[in-house]
C-alpha cells in the first residue's frame, strides 16, 4: 500500500485508486463469451490517460509463478483499455506496470510486447513521467460506457 501511495504522490492528475473498469463481450452471439471481462487499477492517472499497475516486489524472471500470474493480467488489462468506452480523446489508456524494486529485462521485455509501458529503477522511466503516451492507437471491443464512469 506504501508503493501504491508514493505513485499517486508522484504521477500526475491522480482521479480514481483502485479503479474497476468493466468491457462487455466482444461477441454476443459466442457462449465461451458471454460474461463480461472486468479489471481493476491501482492508479489512474494523467487525467484518466493512463492505467498504472504498482508491483512492489523483488525482480522475478520468466519462469516464476509470478510472471505466469503477471501476463495473464497484463493480456486483460490491455484488451479492457482497448474497449471503445474507455477511450480519453478518442485513444484508449496507457497501461503501465510500475516496478518499484526493478525489473527482470526478460519480464520488462515481455511485458512491453503485451503492449504495456514499464517503468521503476533500471526502466529509464519513472512514476513521474507516466502516462500521456497515446502508444495504442486500435480500437476493439463492446462496452456499456455507463460501468466504467471517471
Amino acid at each position: 500500500m506504501q508503493a501504491e501511495l508514493a505513485v499517486v504522490l508522484a504521477a500526475t492528475d491522480v482521479i480514481a485508486v483502485s479503479k474497476k473498469f468493466i468491457m462487455l463481450p466482444e461477441n454476443v452471439g459466442d457462449k465461451a463469451s458471454q460474461r463480461n471481462v472486468s479489471v481493476e487499477v491501482d492508479v489512474v492517472a494523467q487525467g484518466g490517460h493512463a492505467w498504472l499497475e504498482v508491483k512492489a516486489y523483488p525482480p522475478f524472471g520468466l519462469e516464476s509463478l509470478h510472471f505466469a500470474g503477471m501476463q495473464q493480467q497484463a493480456a486483460l488489462q490491455v484488451q479492457v483499455a482497448r474497449a471503445a468506452c474507455n477511450a480519453r480523446r478518442w485513444r484508449p489508456p496507457s497501461v503501465v506496470y510500475h516496478f518499484v524494486e526493478g525489473v527482470d529485462t526478460q519480464v520488462k521485455a515481455e511485458l512491453q510486447a503485451l503492449g504495456i509501458i514499464v517503468s521503476g529503477p533500471g526502466s529509464g522511466l519513472s512514476a513521474s513521467s507516466i502516462g500521456g503516451r497515446a502508444w495504442i492507437k486500435r480500437r476493439g471491443s463492446h462496452c456499456d460506457p455507463s460501468l466504467n464512469p471517471i
